[in-house]
């Protein structure tokens, strides 16, 4: 199933914009010599976090993976590239240089290791109504010029729900004060209905026409099914052993409190079982 999806992203992709050529060093050497790169090359770095300030409001992470899986980074740039690919095709026009060099720059260039991958696991402060858990998948690069564009994927189920997501955020980070931000909401109230945000977080929302369905859909096949269940606690994704310090722009965990869950925070039907050693066993007096 996730092999005829991710040949759906390169269908979905193929007749739009082609995967640029990787590169390194200077933002003029990792942009080439296309014209329309000038757009950015002279942009100002953002110093402002790529993930909305009222997250902790609400959230906890229970853990963190910083991936170095160069599988899944793959796996994770063509579903993201697929997702772009579409929202750039139906978002309004003024976001499309910031799209163009999200598509630019997160490609994955092992040779200076500047693209990186993480997972934060998180779920909602006890006592908050109605209780989720969920993902959130962050693809971001370090310029040379400091700057930290990325893309987050974030999606959550509520407690008693089937075990996919009942809906997902996308946060399209550009960057630099000069690049325009956009968050895409997949709605699965509304049928995975389209709307899109200006700026990082939950703003007016206004409706957009695309394929919803199959964006669900490569979400769901690359960021969701293979962390879940048996694959969560038996992983084969290979991550850091010791987390390394982010930028302030990409904080560590999506900036949330990380720790072991609370009782109240593990669903009877929890898609993130939780270790043996979450609830040590009481002991003998």
């Amino acid at each position: 199933m996730r092999i005829l999806l991710l040949c759906c992203i390169f269908a979905l992709t193929a007749c739009k914009n082609q995967p640029p050529t990787r590169g390194e060093g200077t933002e003029r050497q990792l942009f080439g010599d296309d014209p329309l790169a000038a757009d950015w090359q002279e942009w100002t770095p953002r110093d402002t976090s790529s993930t909305p300030g009222t997250l902790s409001d609400h959230s906890t992470a229970f853990d963190y993976w910083q991936v170095t899986d160069n599988g899944h980074r793959e796996e994770a740039w063509a579903a993201i590239y697929g997702v772009l690919s579409e929202v750039r095709r139906v978002a309004p026009k003024d976001y499309d240089t910031t799209f163009r060099m999200l598509m630019t720059v997160l490609e994955p260039a092992e040779a200076d290791g500047s693209q990186q991958l993480d997972a934060t696991f998180f779920a909602a402060r006890p006592g908050t109504a109605p209780m989720f858990e969920g993902v959130g998948w962050r693809l971001w690069r370090k310029l040379p010029s400091g700057a930290t564009p990325s893309v987050t994927v974030w999606m959550r189920r509520y407690e008693a729900d089937p075990e996919y997501p009942a809906e997902a955020y996308i946060w399209f980070y550009g960057g630099f004060e000069e690049s325009k931000s956009m968050t895409l909401h997949l709605d699965g109230s509304q049928n995975w209905a389209m709307r899109v945000s200006s700026g990082i977080g939950t703003g007016p929302e206004t409706p957009i026409a695309g394929e919803s369905q199959l964006l669900r859909g490569i979400l769901i096949a690359t960021f969701w099914e293979p962390i879940i269940g048996p694959q969560y606690l038996e992983t084969t994704i290979e991550k850091r052993e010791k987390t390394l310090e982010t930028p302030t722009q990409q904080p560590t965990a999506m900036g949330l409190p990380l720790g072991d869950r609370d009782i109240d925070q593990v669903f009877t039907d929890s898609v993130f079982a939780p270790r043996l050693t979450l609830f040590p066993a009481k002991q003998q007096e």
